[in-house]
């Protein structure tokens, strides 16, 4: 181990501990969620690897370093597919009309209860979502990117589909038609058309300002104790895995090829997978090369 200290390797082992204890405590915890209700699906939790790191080991020398920030870059990795098949299976299996999903919510809590859970994802895991478009149907995201300033002002339907257009997704004004007027359906949307002087006419959408995706007492008291506990956990997940902004850090000056560590380290203080797994994946190569 080393006797004198080093900032860089120290925050290294810091993150790396503390990403173990997080895979050692959260993987339990999201199997007994996923059994007090989703495993009536017959879908089973895909395996997920133990990461053990030893600290004698990593400080020894630099090959054993490479290999545990390859058995993290892997729980990274393993961590994304997770978030994804908990996303998929909700909204893509639970969701579609399951029988589990039918025998648990009344009719008048289905659609609210799908919404709520949209809204709930897309405002914590955008980076996510907009990552795997079509994981969510477009109508749930583009409620849930669009509640909060529908409660403020009118925006038009034009002006929606050219934002989620410009977002990368497909959309046309039939399919805002189709999804804000299901909305306006239950009165959770006020609509209002606008002929201009050429007869075109736009429609405009606000949110009603007493509505919002409530459920029935019963409801609420199954989604909180089924549906958003595993949500949670998936943002959490999120939140804490790809968190290594600690990282950040100065490099001693008698490193190895010391500009390009730090240029790698900077991409730290963004937060989310595509950050932390470039930044982990390239400290690795790093302890391989010299």
């Amino acid at each position: 181990m080393n006797s004198s200290p080093d900032l860089f390797l120290d925050t290294l082992w810091d993150i790396i501990e503390s990403e173990s204890a997080l895979i050692k405590t959260q993987i339990p915890r999201l199997k007994r969620l996923w059994e007090s209700h989703f495993i009536n699906l017959g879908i089973k939790l895909p395996p997920i690897k133990e990461f053990i790191p030893n600290k004698n080991d990593f400080y020894y020398n630099n090959s054993n370093k490479a290999i545990i920030l390859e058995q993290l870059e892997e729980c990274m990795i393993e961590g994304y597919k997770i978030i994804k098949f908990i996303i998929d299976i909700i909204f893509n299996k639970y969701f579609k009309d399951s029988e589990l999903f039918i025998n648990t919510f009344n009719e008048t809590d289905q659609l609210m209860v799908r919404y709520k859970t949209a809204d709930k994802l897309v405002g914590s895991l955008l980076q996510f979502i907009n990552e795997e478009k079509g994981l969510i149907e477009l109508e749930y995201i583009i409620i849930s990117k669009y509640k909060s300033i529908l409660k403020i002002k009118e925006i038009s339907d034009i002006n929606i589909m050219e934002k989620i257009v410009k977002d990368g997704y497909k959309c046309t004004l039939e399919q805002i038609h189709e999804i804000f007027n299901k909305l306006v359906s239950i009165n959770l949307i006020t609509k209002r058309e606008q002929v201009n002087s050429n007869l075109n006419v736009t429609v405009l959408y606000k949110w009603n300002s007493n509505s919002d995706f409530t459920l029935t007492p019963q409801g609420d008291k199954i989604y909180k104790s089924y549906i958003m506990p595993i949500i949670e956990w998936a943002i959490e997940y999120w939140r804490s895995l790809y968190n290594i902004r600690t990282l950040n850090v100065k490099i001693p000056d008698n490193y190895k090829m010391k500009l390009e560590i730090e240029n790698v380290l900077s991409r730290a203080a963004t937060q989310g997978f595509s950050s932390a797994y470039f930044v982990i994946k390239n400290l690795k190569n790093y302890f391989l090369k010299i």
